[in-house]
């Protein structure tokens, strides 16, 4: 069986569709997170270290495994200078309306290799 066909067959189920609503915040909570430590360079420790708590605890908040309080959630938000905002859903299936995109971009990336020679330039490309 296909992974689509899966998902669609299992989007009939109305146990999957609670589940699904059930943890739809925290997932967002872990993604916005994740994405936002990414984005500043920071490790797990780091956050942690930031928001005066342990690496564990961001990292199951990161996968959505965690239940942290509000008042860590605002020191991590804190830390990652991020904003709440709550919006009305367009439809009660409205994570279908985001775009997949493989990957997380990681801006911070070398996008070059120094080489040892002082007279070569870095071509940008990893040989």
């Amino acid at each position: 069986m296909k992974h689509t066909d899966y998902l669609a067959k299992i989007e009939d189920y109305p146990e999957y569709l609670q589940g699904l609503a059930d943890l739809k915040t925290h997932f967002a909570l872990g993604d916005a997170i994740l994405r936002a430590r990414i984005k500043k360079g920071l490790s797990q420790a780091d956050l942690a270290k930031m928001a005066g708590t342990k690496q564990a605890n961001i990292s199951r908040l990161e996968s959505a495994l965690g239940n942290p309080t509000l008042k860590l959630v605002n020191k991590i938000l804190q830390a990652l200078e991020l904003d709440v905002n709550f919006v009305s859903p367009i439809s009660t299936n409205s994570y279908k309306s985001i775009p997949f995109k493989p990957g997380i971009r990681v801006d911070n990336w070398p996008t070059s290799v120094k080489t040892n020679s002082l007279s070569s330039q870095s071509t940008g490309k990893l040989s």
